[in-house]
Parts: C-alpha cells; structure tokens; sequence
C-alpha cells in the first residue's frame, strides 16, 4: 500500500535541504584552511609597492637629501611627521625639501597594473613590477569654458517712420552713395525716389511695364539702375530723369542686378537660370554664367578674386572667374533656395540665407565658418550688415531679426506691423538695406509701405542685457580636450572632423589643430554582424543595388493585373476584331483604342524603364480649401507645382507642409497683376468665393475672373 505524499512548499523543500547540508558539513564548520606562505608574500609585496613604490628605489644620497641634515639613520626611529600623500607630478615631491615637514606632500600618480614576479632572493624580497604608462583616472573632469566667442552688446532697433507712396508691393530699394537720397522699386511698375532725412517723395520713374525687382546706383557716374520682370534691365541718367540705354538678352524675369565696385561692369540674374555680365556704355552682354538650374535671385560682386558669387534657387552659391567666365567654386552646404546674401563691408566673409539656415563663409576660398546660432524658420528674402557688426534678415512672415556678426547671436526679434486697412497676410518684407553710415535701416514691405529703423539710444546694458548661452555641443571637459590634442594621436591619424556649428574665426586655426575642445563621436561597428556581412554592408554596394533591381523586376512580373486593365484590354479586343465598313472608320477605332490604352492603363505590368514625364503646373489661389487639395494630389502625381496666391482668403498653413519638397514653388502674387511663368498647365482657382470676400473689392474680384490671359 502506498502511501499518499504530502504536497509542501518550495519554502519548506529549501529549509530541509539547508538543513541536510549543514549536518553533512558540521565537523569542519569551524576549520579553516592553512594559509599558504607564497600567497602571504606576495600579497604583502603588492602592499608594500602601492604604498613605498615611488621611494623604494631611492638612492643613499637621495634618501639623506630628502631625509634632511638631521636625518635618521639605519637604526634609528620613524619619522614623526605629519604629511599627507597625494596624486601629484614627480616636480611636486621638491617641496619636502623646504623644511615644512607638515605640508601636504603629492606623490607619484600610477595606476598598479599587476604582479610580475621576477627571481630576487629571500633576503631582499619580491619587487612588484608596477608600469606608469597608465594614468590615474580618478582626476576630477574640470569643465572649461566654451571657445565660442562671445557676442558684442547693440542696441535693439526701433521703428521711427513709416512712409507710404506706392500703389503695391515694395520690392526693391539702393542708396545713393551721398547718402541723401535712397530709391525703391514696387509692382505698380515706378520707381520713386525719397528724401533720407525727411522722408519725402522727391521724384518718380515710369517705364517698365512690370513689377521691378532690383535697383543699384553707381559709385563713379550718376546713373540708376532698374530690372523687372518685363525681361528688361534699364540705365537712368539722373540728370535728365529719363531711360537712356536699355540692355536686352534675358529670357525671362530679372530678380538681381549688381554693379561691380572698380570696373563699369553690370551683373544681371533671373529666371533664365543665368548671370549675364554687360558693358554699360556699349550694352553690349560680355558673358553669360550659365551653370545653374534654377532662378538666380542674389549676386554680388567684389573687387578682387571672386569677382562675382550668385546664390540660386537650385540651393548652391557659385564663385565665378570673370576672365574665363567659369565656375571657380561651387558651395553646397543649404538644403533650401538660396534668396539673399550679404556681403560684409570690412571683413573678407559673406552671409547666406536660405529657409533652413543662416550660413557665414570666409573669402575668397569659400570655407564654411558656422551657422547663426537660431533658425527663423521662414522664407527669408533679403539680408544686410553694417559695419558694426549688426546683421539683419527680413522674412516672409514679417519678421525682422537682428544677428550679431561675430558670434551669430540673436539679439533682437521684431515683427513688422500693416498699415490700417491692409490685410494681415500682407505682413512681409521684399527687401532691406542700410544707409551708408549704417545707422539707418530701411525695409520694402508688401502693404505698400516704406519703414525705417534706428538704434534706440535711451537702451543700455541694464535695460536689455545680452542673454547668451554658447552651444551646448562645444562644452567639453579638460580631460577631453587632452585627449583630442594632437601630441596624443598617432603620426598617421587623421584629425577629427570638425562640427558644422564650430566657429572658425577669419584669422583663427581649426580647433583640433590646436588641443581644440571638439572630439569626434567614435566609430560604431556593427558588432552583431560577421565579418564578411559586414564588408558587404561597407564595400559591395553596388551588390545591393543590383539585388534591389532584380526583386523590382520580379514584383513588376508577378503583380495581377487589375479590374480597370483588363476591361480595357478586352474592349481593345472586341474592337480589333469587329468588322468594320470603312478604312476611316477602322482607323478611329484603333486611334480610339490607343487613348483608351494611353489614359486607362493604370495597373498590371508596368514596363521598367518608362517614367511619366513631370508636367510644370500652375496653381493660382492654391493656398485656399480647393485649391490645396488640388496640389495636394497634383503632389501625390509627381509634378511639379508653382502655387501663386496673394493670401486673401487664402491660409498659408494649407501648404506648409509641402514647403520642403523640391516640386514645390510658393509665389506671393496678386493675379491681377501679369505674371510671366513658363508652364504645362494652369488650374485658375484665385477668385474669393464667398459673398463677404468677393463684395469687399468687387472690382477687382472681376479682373481677377478675366486675368487668366496674363498667365503665360
């Protein structure tokens, strides 16, 4: 009969098992092992090395030195002194000799790396031998300040007077180099010429017939210089107040002009994707710098080597040799359309704008030397700089930042406020520029006003202190910065790549050059992979590539063909097979059947190789409820699409999202106004639709009804 087995917890199974062991092992509980003489003395020696190794191996004549003149002998007592050991240089331990025997002595600093036994008798012991090619890494990780350099204190800017004249958008302005009178260029097609002091109209130009995008007066003649987008660029003698020379060559729009400093030299660029260079006296064009693929929308031009630099809307900035007329260097550091750059009026460097960043660059080389340490996050159009260092950038959303030239410090954000009875949307600013002293700024914006800003003098260092924190990125520790310098790194090392926020002053070395406080983030290697998975990942790519194109080709083949595809291969079918009376007729239905193919063909196999051309398409009131829903699928399609709206009605958060795509264009711009554009396709949707909109200016909501002629 068996008996049944109590169930008991793993508690209880634990305790009896303990149990079992203790009763197993009891007459040997207390005993412990002898200790071993060879392990006693070794352990004894590593003691007696961490402790007395930096004055074990001093000499008699060191020993009495540092013992002093009354030194104990071989017999005598200990010492009675009062000293503490501490990591230290070996330069430290010259301050026992000083007589101050209660001074905190530094000792030597090594880091023990282990027993090493050599063949040395009983008598003398065993020495440990101890390297001291490793250094302690108990030191404290002092932190050192930034090497960024710290921003100069301006004043913040003020706006002092407010001037209006013009009948649109301000687009353009330049000084006169007397500094008594400056000029603008707006899309009612004049320029207007004002007073600096007062702000008064002195005179108006009439004689484009669109919009003037760029103005430039001479140094050396008294000549104007205006280009819009009526494809013409003109010469003004201000002494007769009349056009006197016209310079013809440009295929579309002109955005920039540009006057070179020593030679009577005229830099033109626009949508043609051009810089074009003309005599002034004869007119005649001396080059063309075509290298671009998008709009040249700022150029400026310098005396020596780069003569002429062009920032374009394909996101590059080009320096080009005005005797060979080439490319001398090409800078690719914005993701964005280059629209502004300002070059600066005392040191060799210019400043580049575009909607992702604000770059600083050194001349002539082009070297890249950091970015401003804020983003303002819009479409700037226009930037300048004065000579003391105040740079300022105009947006699309109507604000106005001031940057500290130096250390690219945002001192100061304004945000430029509409005339009454202009529309919110209308808060932009075209264009900026200041007087000659510098200690005037004027903007162009688009409610048709003039502004102009000076420094506020009743501010001082109390009042606006200068809230600056250098990066973040480059506060580095003092131990880092050992470890980075170059005494440190092998012969054939390469030097640390340096960070594109890292300040490279004008005169200044890079940072790893000398000991700088930048190290480079290690190597990560795919520690999970195999070797040779890992060459392959590094080194066959073009491996993979292939692999890609075959798996492509197998999907394509194997895919089903759909339901839309096949009804219109079976009606294909049917009607090449019917009877037919008449050639003619014949010949229709085949036609008919290849539309049908060429439009209705969506799914099934597609043939590799073969890519639907990309179709340029206007869309006019496209920031509205429709119309960006239309670019939104327009988009998805593939094409390539200019939205033109003057925000009325109209929200800029409807496309915003699409502001990174390179198939996308933004262009502020009233349709009733011409609009010279080349494109595929025009979908005219710019007309308010509710009675409240189209009742506010109904006039012009019928021009804008009939303005579809002006698109073209």
């Amino acid at each position: 009969m068996e008996l049944p087995v109590e169930p008991q917890s793993l508690k209880k199974l634990s305790f009896k098992s303990l149990k079992r062991a203790l009763d197993l092992f009891s007459p040997i509980h207390g005993y412990h092992s002898p200790s071993d003489p060879e392990s006693k003395r070794i352990r004894i020696s590593y003691k007696v090395q961490a402790e007395y190794g930096s004055v074990a191996n001093l000499s008699g004549q060191q020993a009495r030195e540092q013992n002093g003149p009354g030194g104990l002998g071989k017999g005598d007592q200990a010492s009675t002194t009062t000293a503490l050991a501490l990591p230290g240089s070996q330069e430290a331990k010259a301050s026992q000799n000083d007589g101050n025997q209660n001074a905190i002595v530094p000792a030597h600093t090594m880091l023990p790396k282990g027993p090493e036994f050599g063949t040395a008798s009983r008598n003398t012991g065993t020495v440990l031998s101890v390297t001291d090619r490793y250094q302690s890494t108990s030191a404290l990780m002092e932190r050192i300040p930034s090497r960024w350099p710290r921003p100069t204190w301006h004043p913040p800017w003020k706006n002092y007077r407010v001037i209006s004249g013009h009948l649109g958008w301000v687009r353009s302005i330049a000084f006169d180099p007397s500094n008594t009178w400056f000029c603008t260029g707006s899309a009612d097609r004049t320029i207007k010429i004002w007073d600096v002091a007062s702000g008064r109209l002195k005179l108006t130009l009439t004689g484009h017939i669109e919009q003037i995008r760029g103005l430039a007066v001479s140094q050396r003649h008294t000549y104007l210089f205006s280009a819009g987008d009526d494809k013409q660029v003109k010469c003004w003698d201000l002494e007769q107040n009349k056009v006197i020379r016209s310079y013809h060559g440009h295929l579309s729009g002109v955005y920039c002009l540009s006057l070179h400093p020593t030679i009577d030299v005229l830099l033109t660029g626009g949508r043609d994707s051009v810089c074009r260079v003309w005599d002034i006296r004869t007119k005649a064009m001396v080059m063309a710098l075509s290298g671009h693929d998008n709009t040249v929308c700022s150029v400026f031009a310098r005396p020596t080597d780069p003569q002429v630099v062009t920032g374009s809307h394909d996101t590059t900035i080009k320096f080009w040799d005005l005797v060979a007329g080439k490319t001398m260097t090409t800078l690719t550091h914005h993701k964005k359309s280059v629209r502004a750059m300002a070059l600066h009026p005392k040191e060799r460097a210019f400043a580049s704008a575009s909607a992702d960043n604000i770059k600083k660059f050194n001349l002539p080389k082009g070297e890249f030397l950091h970015n401003m340490l804020s983003q303002q996050r819009t479409i700037i159009n226009s930037m300048a700089v004065n000579e003391d260092g105040v740079l300022a950038t105009a947006g699309d959303n109507g604000s106005l930042w001031f940057w500290d030239w130096k250390s690219g410090h945002n001192f100061q954000q304004a945000q430029t406020i509409v005339q009454p009875g202009s529309l919110d949307s209308e808060a932009c600013i075209y264009a900026l520029s200041y007087d000659v002293s510098g200690s005037r700024l004027v903007t162009c914006e688009a409610d048709k006003t003039i502004k102009m800003w000076k420094e506020d003098q009743s501010a001082t260092l109390e009042t606006h202190p200068l809230n600056f924190k250098p990066p973040k990125e480059f506060r580095r520790s003092k131990k880092v910065e050992e470890l980075a310098s170059p005494h440190l790194r092998g012969p054939l090392d390469p030097p640390p790549m340096a960070s594109e926020l890292i300040y490279r002053g004008v005169h200044d070395a890079h940072p790893w050059a000398s000991g700088g406080d930048y190290v480079p983030k290690p190597e990560k290697r795919l520690l999970w992979l195999s070797r040779p998975l890992r060459y392959l990942l590094r080194e066959q790519r073009l491996v993979f590539v292939l692999v890609g194109m075959a798996l492509a080709s197998l999907l394509f083949a194997l895919a089903p063909s759909s339901s839309s595809s096949s009804a219109v291969a079976a009606k294909l079918d049917l009607r090449s097979v019917e009877p037919t009376r008449s050639g003619a007729f014949q010949q229709h239905h085949h036609r008919t059947a290849f539309e049908a193919a060429a439009k209705g063909f969506v799914g099934g196999k597609v043939p590799l190789g073969i890519k639907r051309k990309r179709l340029r398409v206007v869309v006019t009131g496209g920031a509205g409820f429709v119309g960006s829903h239309l670019v939104d699928r327009l988009i998805a399609r593939g094409d390539s699409v200019i939205v033109v709206d003057n925000f009325f009605t109209g929200r800029k958060e409807n496309v915003m999202h699409h502001f990174g795509n390179p198939n996308f264009e933004l262009i502020r711009h009233d349709v009733v106004e011409p609009l010279l554009l080349e494109v595929d396709q025009i979908y005219h949707l710019a007309c308010p639709a509710s009675p409240v909109h189209y009742k506010f200016n109904p006039i012009k909501t019928i021009i804008s009804l009939y303005s579809l002629s002006f698109l073209s």
